[in-house]
């Protein structure tokens, strides 16, 4: 997959040319991105340099959003989804949002191709993988497996814009009756979005192989199922490729980002909020719901 010419692109019908900054990759939560001793990284901060140099490697844009806290009420892992909605207003055509302990395994395979492969075409609003096949992730209605909201592709079409206005005020209860029980209750807006959001937008949502986007290599759900993380990983193990994807990430890091980065104050949700301030980041209050206050975590 390289040796590509500006403009051409690898075996994609559907998409033959470079998305280019049309298509954003996508990192929100509530904790800042400090500038980090490559040496001694955490997971989270793999996840996010990698998203990143994915990004550069493709020519896409790359967005670091720290989020405000959600009302007292929510969960913080609620915060992605009025940020999605923010980015939705811009010109993208895509939104690939992706969890911050989450990877991409290949950074040569564009995501032209991937686009492509799961047959996201120009009607479908949001792309999403189904969970791991445990007891947990099964709707409350009709007890079919959940989907995974930690990797999602969203195109910017008018349904996209609906559907995550209604998924956003969920828990409010108007539209959707008892979607409030998922303010806090694991797994919070993941498991709203399969009870209701993606019955109502069946037309305009895809499901992508839980063994694609879901998952690492060494998973076995009590159910026989396996979800292997083939083209989107999530960091759970050492396995011997995850720890070889790191040191790469690392040695790419201290080439590519560590130079430029510095600490910066910057504005968020009426408080400050110390972060890496670069030319590929982006923080900003987007929930108006939010109130200002400390930061805290993401975690599930």
């Amino acid at each position: 997959m390289s040796g590509l010419e500006d403009g051409e692109h690898v075996n994609s019908e559907k998409y033959p040319r470079r998305f280019g900054k049309d298509l954003v990759i996508l990192d929100v939560d509530t904790r800042p991105w400090n500038n980090t001793n490559p040496a001694n990284m955490s997971y989270i901060t793999w996840g996010r340099t990698n998203h990143y140099l994915y990004s550069q490697i493709h020519g896409y844009d790359y967005k670091f959003v720290q989020a405000p806290l959600p009302a007292e009420d929510l969960h913080y892992t609620w915060v992605k989804v009025p940020a999605i909605r923010e980015v939705l207003k811009s010109n993208y055509k895509f939104i690939v949002f992706i969890d911050s302990d989450a990877l991409f395994p290949h950074l040569k395979i564009p995501l032209e191709y991937l686009i492509d492969y799961w047959n996201i075409t120009s009607d479908i609003a949001l792309a999403v993988g189904l969970a791991q096949p445990d007891k947990i992730n099964f709707d409350r209605f009709h007890h079919k497996q959940t989907d995974n909201t930690g990797f999602m592709v969203v195109q910017n079409i008018p349904a996209a814009h609906d559907l995550f206005k209604d998924w956003d005020e969920c828990p409010t209860d108007v539209k959707y009756k008892d979607c409030s029980h998922w303010k806090k209750i694991r797994l919070h807006e993941q498991n709203a979005y399969s009870d209701y959001i993606r019955y109502d937008y069946a037309d305009v949502v895809r499901e992508l192989p839980c063994d694609e986007v879901n998952g690492w290599s060494q998973h076995r759900s009590i159910n026989g199922g396996h979800c292997s993380g083939q083209l989107v990983r999530h960091q759970v193990n050492t396995s011997f490729p995850l720890v070889l994807l790191r040191i790469c990430t690392c040695v790419l890091y201290l080439i590519c980002i560590a130079p430029f980065t510095r600490l910066t104050s910057l504005r968020v949700g009426g408080q400050t909020a110390h972060g890496p301030k670069c030319g590929w980041s982006d923080c900003r209050s987007l929930n108006a719901r939010s109130r200002a206050g400390s930061y805290g975590q993401m975690d599930r």
